[in-house]
């Protein structure tokens, strides 16, 4: 969308889901679609 290859939107087909990405008139980017949980861990962090 941003470089003219495509209209205002976009969907985007990945592991997780479908991502949907559209681009307001003011030129802003908004990303929809789920959210899953991909890492866990714990990290050791000395100052």
């Amino acid at each position: 969308a941003w470089t003219g290859r495509t209209g205002d939107s976009a969907c985007i087909e990945m592991d997780g889901g479908s991502l949907h990405i559209r681009i307001t008139p003011e030129r802003h980017i908004l990303m929809t679609g789920p959210a899953v949980k991909v890492f866990e861990g714990e990290i050791e962090y000395e100052i």
